[in-house]
């Protein structure tokens, strides 16, 4: 039904008659994507919302993957329907959490909110790494609803698979607490979960965001590279906007102390995530992986 309502509104275009840009960030989880939208956040030529993750579109197409933030968009509806309106900043919170509220429950808002913040830059957008995980026909869903109103970028980060999996069961326990075993003892058991699978399989995930949005939309990079200046010198020919120098020495989302994982464990998980690897190292022949990536030489 919201596909059918946004096809017949008006389409979005600033004065000029050119739309303005969208960038969808969908990830990957703990491959740079808070230090990304940082840094995007302080250039002028776009505007972002408040917060980093909108969890819009994951919460929509795959709920039983998201759990987490169907519970976060229940207790929004509840905050919202309990707080007083106040003055000032406490106002202004309060109404981009009805705001947020309204989106989970309705896409049209979705659009109108973006639309808005574009108006003044004419570009904008939002990074959540969990629509790594949405399937080709989600993001088919994504494009008729944005492409009307946006010129449509997208933006996809890699990280050595076990090293990035490793990290977000790190940053779990940092923000969760450890509720079994910690981050390295439940890496066995967890490496291969649905969740960390979906997110891992670059082989599926790229090939996916290129059929739907087309190879030239889909700006792709390694972690380990997007520290470098050449990195945002692309980034800024693909936006079409300024950004300034990255703060190389600032740690965005940055997860806990690591311990080393158990040999075994990454054995397994090597031949688990052995198509990934190859894939990339395939796909990206001009890149020294085994250089980059910490656990691709292990067998």
């Amino acid at each position: 039904m919201w596909l059918r309502r946004l096809r017949s509104a008006a389409p979005g275009k600033r004065e000029n008659g050119v739309k303005p840009t969208f960038l969808l960030g969908v990830g990957a989880q703990k491959a740079g994507t808070s230090f990304l939208f940082d840094a995007l956040r302080r250039s002028p030529g776009i505007r972002l919302p408040h917060r980093k993750e909108m969890h819009v579109f994951d919460s929509h197409f795959i709920p039983e993957l998201c759990r987490d933030h169907v519970e976060i968009r229940r207790r929004l509806c509840e905050e919202v329907d309990r707080t007083t309106p106040g003055r000032g900043r406490e106002a202004r919170d309060l109404a981009r959490r009805m705001r947020h509220a309204l989106m989970l429950y309705d896409l049209d808002e979705y659009v109108s909110y973006f639309r808005e913040l574009a108006e003044k830059t004419g570009c904008t957008g939002e990074i959540t790494p969990g629509y790594s995980m949405l399937e080709t026909r989600h993001l088919h869903e994504i494009r008729e609803l944005l492409e009307p109103h946006f010129e449509l970028r997208v933006i996809f980060l890699m990280r050595d698979p076990i090293d990035r999996i490793y990290s977000a069961l790190r940053m779990h326990d940092k923000i969760a607490g450890v509720k079994k075993a910690p981050a390295h003892e439940r890496f066995r058991a967890e490496y291969h979960s649905e969740g960390q699978r979906r997110r891992s399989m670059y082989e599926k995930i790229l090939p996916r965001l290129e059929k739907v949005f087309g190879k030239e939309l889909v700006f792709v990079e390694f972690y380990e590279n997007l520290f470098l200046h050449d990195t945002f010198q692309r980034l800024e020919g693909f936006l079409g906007i300024a950004i300034p120098g990255p703060d190389m020495g600032k740690k965005v989302n940055a997860s806990p102390k690591r311990e080393e994982l158990l040999p075994e464990a990454v054995s397994e998980a090597r031949a688990y995530y052995a198509a990934t690897y190859d894939f990339c190292r395939s796909r990206f022949p001009e890149y020294d992986l085994e250089g980059l990536w910490p656990y691709m030489r292990v067998s």
